[in-house]
């Protein structure tokens, strides 16, 4: 197997005010309680149209970005998302939804495709506690993923991506995971694997900005049960197990050490059934300079 060498990989430029996505809540609220999530379940989390607005507005004040992740809570229990996608759609930007998947029907995916989304963002894994999935392992969840992947290719003309947080004990899927995905290359765009790491507030004080933050409010402060962090190393090793030519192209490091890996991103060109070889870091480079050159802003 290749040790990851940060030096083999493009370092993606992006910084706080120059980054190719913005991060949108307009919910607290989610209709799933999925192990390792970030944030609180709200059930009164609802933000105002004008709230959203006030928050595109920072969004634009202080950043260049091509595309804005609609997130939550899950955004599909929003009364008003579909005129949220429309607000943002109106700015010039690409409007993804971040969803679980649970309130979205065919009705429902034809008013977002009208009113502008860009794309969809599936979080399905084995931890989200799903009414009629809860006992299903991640391969058995490919059956899922494929309705939502079928779902959105049959609206036409939007993205289909997904994400999936990656434990100690479901790591062994993840190869089966990468070669369902080369089966439907034609209707799934991206796979992220979300490393589940725990916060240890024994260890660490954490800050935003120069306020010091009550651990205590932590959704991930993990102060008890021991829980084994997963690093890209091990996958990246489980993927090259299984495609002995795959590598990746570009990566974003953490803010103390320079070497470490906290994206990895790689780049298959490929048909259903056949990979032709894989992205290089000058060409993610290439990518990633000429959209910023013409279009003023990095590639989501």
């Amino acid at each position: 197997m290749s040790e990851l060498n940060h030096l083999n990989y493009y370092r993606l430029p992006w910084n706080f005010a120059d980054n190719s996505i913005a991060w949108l809540e307009p919910t607290a609220k989610c209709n799933l309680a999925c192990y390792g999530c970030y944030r609180r379940n709200e059930a009164d989390g609802h933000k105002s149209i004008a709230e959203v607005e006030a928050d595109l507005d920072v969004f634009q004040k202080v950043r260049k970005f091509d595309a804005v992740s609609i997130a939550g809570g899950d955004p599909l229990v929003h009364p008003e998302i579909v005129e949220i996608v429309r607000r943002v759609k109106a700015r010039n930007l690409k409007p993804i939804l971040n969803t679980n998947g649970v309130a979205l029907t065919p009705g429902l995916l034809r008013e977002l495709k009208r009113a502008g989304a860009f794309g969809f963002t599936f979080h399905v894994d084995s931890k989200q506690n799903r009414p009629g999935w809860k006992d299903a392992n991640e391969l058995e969840l490919n059956e899922l993923r494929h309705t939502y992947a079928r779902m959105v290719a049959d609206a036409g003309d939007l993205a289909c991506a997904f994400n999936s947080t990656v434990y100690d004990d479901s790591k062994k899927f993840v190869p089966e995971m990468v070669k369902w995905a080369e089966r439907n290359i034609d209707i799934v765009q991206l796979m992220v694997f979300i490393l589940y790491r725990a916060i240890d507030a024994r260890k660490f004080d954490f800050y935003a900005g120069e306020e010091k933050l009550d651990t205590d409010t932590f959704i991930y402060n993990d102060e008890g049960e021991e829980k084994k962090d997963v690093k890209a190393q091990e996958i990246y090793d489980l993927i090259q197990s299984e495609y002995p030519d795959f590598d990746s192209c570009a990566y974003l490091n953490g803010t103390e050490r320079p070497d470490s890996i906290k994206w990895l991103l790689s780049g298959r060109l490929g048909t259903p059934g056949k990979i032709y070889g894989y992205m290089g870091k000058k060409g993610m480079e290439i990518l990633q300079m000429f959209h910023h050159l013409f279009l003023d802003r990095y590639l989501a």
